[in-house]
């Protein structure tokens, strides 16, 4: 498993980085439904805001990625690869 090499986990933390940027107080919500309402409407906002171009960036670094997986021949090398570029 290595998160790294996955594009939806790098569209998640672009999400999250977005969504506090538009909605810095989103630190500040509790777990309730009014709050948890208010977060899934920051994140569709962001959504909306989205420019496709960041989608496709992170879909065609992957070729790379898995050259980069599959030269390095052990974990060790996976995951020092992992921490440099991912």
């Amino acid at each position: 498993y290595s998160p790294g090499l996955k594009p939806t986990e790098h569209m998640w933390n672009t999400l999250k980085e977005k969504a506090y940027e538009l909605y810095p107080h989103l630190d500040l919500v509790s777990q309730s439904e009014e709050d948890g309402c208010t977060i899934v409407e920051a994140v569709k906002d962001f959504w909306r805001q989205l420019d496709q171009s960041l989608i496709h960036k992170h879909i065609d670094t992957m070729e790379h990625w898995i050259k980069t997986v599959m030269k390095a021949r052990s974990w060790k090398r996976i995951l020092k690869y992992t921490l440099l570029f991912g």
